[in-house]
C-alpha cells in the first residue's frame, strides 16, 4: 500500500476495474510500467472496496512549488487505503 494519503475531497468518480484496466492500457499492459503497482492494488481488493478516480486541487497543479497528482485509489468503508498515481506535476 502506498505511504501518502489523500483527501476525501480529492475523490472524483467511482470506476469500476474494468473500466480502469481498459482505459489505462499501456503497450498492452493496464498502467504500463505500474502495473506491477496496479497488480498489488487489485490484490488488495476487498469486498465492498471501491476504486474512485482522483485529482489534486487547481492550485497543487499551478502554484509554486507543483504538487498536482492524480490517480486512482482504492476506497474501503470510505475511507482512502492505497494509490496508484497516474499523472503529477
Amino acid at each position: 500500500m502506498a505511504d501518502e494519503r489523500i483527501p476525501r475531497d480529492w475523490l472524483q468518480r467511482q470506476a469500476t476495474l474494468e473500466e480502469l484496466e481498459r482505459t489505462n492500457l499501456v503497450d498492452g499492459r493496464p498502467f504500463g510500467y505500474e502495473n506491477e503497482t496496479w497488480e498489488v492494488m487489485k490484490g488488495n481488493l476487498r469486498e465492498g472496496d471501491e476504486f474512485w478516480l482522483f485529482c489534486s486541487s487547481p492550485e497543487t497543479w499551478d502554484a509554486f512549488p507543483r504538487q498536482g497528482m492524480e490517480g486512482v485509489a482504492l476506497v474501503r468503508r470510505g475511507e482512502v487505503i492505497d494509490i496508484l498515481l497516474t499523472a503529477i506535476s
